[in-house]
């Protein structure tokens, strides 16, 4: 049994997080410039208090877990999270797990898991501290797991975890991806344009 401690992030208790604090810090700007002299320094002191907020409202939303891969299924034991979060330790069999991905993003990867039932399990990993990398030596044994059941016979029928498509990887995000570039290009191209012959 190997087991991983990892921790994950709630995004809607970030996103709530990040809008509360931007309406405080907003009001708060907005009545000292409006009200003294002192206005543009607590403007200027506006840029760092968003990094020093969505820094700290990445550690409120974080969630600690303990995930282990054994030989018939993977279990998650979650420890304390943010408030009014609660979620239940679970074992899930390998033979219920139909699908796995991992879905890059800038901030955060999404790591999803589909059952058979149609049930879908995903957990955030945020890229600004630590926990990507604990996460990836999780996913490494994850993919070595799932390569195992693939090749050896559980009781007279081997497991088939599939790997699903990212949004990449549809015909629908390369359609996107190539439709922004070009549009980028565009508009480079059109402020060279105007900034040249105009």
């Amino acid at each position: 049994m190997q087991t991983f401690s990892l921790g994950f992030i709630s995004r809607t208790h970030l996103v709530l997080f990040i809008v509360g604090g931007l309406l405080f810090f907003g009001v708060v700007i907005g009545l000292f410039s409006y009200y003294t002299e002192w206005g543009v320094l607590f403007e200027l002191l506006a840029i760092p208090a968003v990094f020093y907020l969505f820094y700290k409202a990445s550690g409120f939303s974080r969630q600690q877990a303990s995930f282990s891969i054994t030989e018939d299924n993977l279990q998650m034991e979650w420890g304390k999270g943010p408030w009014l979060t609660s979620k239940k330790d679970q074992q899930v069999a390998w033979s219920n797990i139909a699908t796995y991905k991992l879905e890059p993003a800038r901030l955060f990867d999404v790591f999803e898991l589909k059952l058979h039932t149609g049930e879908k399990l995903a957990f955030s990993i945020s890229k600004l501290n630590d926990q990507e990398g604990r996460f990836r030596e999780f996913y490494r044994a994850f993919l070595a797991k799932v390569e195992s059941l693939e090749q050896a016979n559980t009781k007279g029928k081997s497991i088939n975890i599939q790997k699903a498509k990212t949004f990449y990887d549809t015909t629908f995000g390369i359609v996107f991806i190539l439709a922004a570039g070009l549009f980028l290009i565009g508009l480079f191209l059109y402020e060279l344009y105007t900034f040249f012959f105009n």
